[in-house]
């Protein structure tokens, strides 16, 4: 489908693109409220700037997407791949990325206040500077991911390995069964200092 097709349809008043393939299209500044995108091949499309609050991309194929600048609250995400995405200074807040493949994407300068990424594959992503204030990372395995300087004010990593996570001050942060960077096992639900 290409863009403009797509744009269109959208502006006469249909949402369900589930299933539909939109690689390597452009679909910058484009505005996708509440569009359902399910299970679409979304790989290596420009959607920069793009508005999808309250997208559903779940199991969608963003390999490789430029998503910075986009407006993505409330999004749902489970499962999708994102390994490989521009996600700079993208809004995520309250989204639900689920078993989402993140690894090695770049979240520089992000907002994901309150985001849930439970059991997602985070390897080598890039939260330098990210708002992960309220999020949730339970479960994820976060090897090579680095959060320099990020907000982790009251983030979860109960049941997740910090080991091989770069630059992290894990203060006001959460953790219960958790191995921490420095190798010890916190067993009990403590908040970091």
């Amino acid at each position: 489908m290409t863009a403009e097709e797509l744009l269109r349809r959208y502006a006469a008043g249909e949402r369900e693109f589930s299933g539909v393939d939109l690689s390597g299209v452009n679909l910058n500044n484009a505005i996708l409220v509440r569009i359902f995108l399910n299970n679409a091949d979304l790989t290596g499309t420009n959607l920069e700037s793009a508005g999808l609050t309250d997208a559903r991309l779940e199991n969608a194929n963003l390999h490789g997407a430029n998503l910075e600048n986009a407006w993505m609250e409330y999004a749902h995400l489970h499962r999708a791949n994102l390994s490989g995405a521009n996600l700079k200074n993208v809004v995520l807040c309250d989204a639900h990325l689920s078993e989402a493949n993140l690894s090695k994407s770049d979240l520089t300068g992000s907002d994901l206040y309150g985001v849930t990424l439970v059991e997602a594959n985070l390897q080598g992503a890039n939260f330098s500077n990210t708002n992960l204030n309220e999020a949730r990372f339970d479960g994820a395995t976060l090897h090579g991911a680095n959060f320099s300087n990020a907000n982790l004010k009251e983030t979860s990593f109960q049941n997740t390995d910090l080991g091989g996570v770069i630059h992290t001050v894990l203060s006001g942060a959460y953790a219960r069964k958790t191995i921490m960077p420095d190798g010890s096992f916190i067993s009990e639900l403590t908040e970091l200092t």
